[in-house]
């Protein structure tokens, strides 16, 4: 099983469905369930989760063996730091 972060973006989302011609097993983590739009039929589950919290990544990471990590800041301001 291989977990994808940052799935719900751009590059997640076409790397996801690349995988999943190749047959490969995948799990989406993504943000927020809006995020889901651009994989419905790619990805083979979902998991939400913010990656700052280790609770949620836990279930999340359950059978995975490798880890493709996209997740990004696009938005970054003083108030972010």
């Amino acid at each position: 099983m291989i977990l994808v972060t940052g799935a719900g973006g751009f590059v997640g989302a076409h790397l996801l469905k690349r995988l999943s011609v190749l047959g490969c097993s995948a799990r989406a983590l993504v943000w927020s369930c809006a995020d889901t739009w651009r994989l419905r039929g790619v990805a083979g589950s979902f998991c939400r989760s913010a990656m700052t919290d280790a609770a949620s990544l836990k279930p999340a990471m359950q059978g995975v063996e490798q880890v493709i990590h996209l997740t990004g800041i696009f938005r970054e301001g003083w108030r972010d730091l």
